[in-house]
């Protein structure tokens, strides 16, 4: 099973990069996603974009087959 985000709240902004409505933002930059706004993840990456999107706005996530 995998994981994705739900992604409530976000909007696709180009292609690898997602701004919350909150003001959060989500990019690819090579193979990790990058958070930056206003929370205390700012400046941290993850391997997956779910991971970044929870960690940015406490998106929820769901498993799919």
């Amino acid at each position: 099973m995998k994981t994705r985000s739900t992604m409530q709240g976000w909007t696709k902004i180009a292609n690898g990069h997602y701004e919350h409505c909150n003001g959060h933002r989500v990019r690819k930059i090579g193979n990790v996603w990058s958070v930056s706004g206003p929370n205390k993840n700012d400046g941290y990456c993850y391997s997956t974009m779910w991971v970044a999107m929870q960690a940015a706005a406490k998106t929820s996530a769901e498993f799919v087959k």
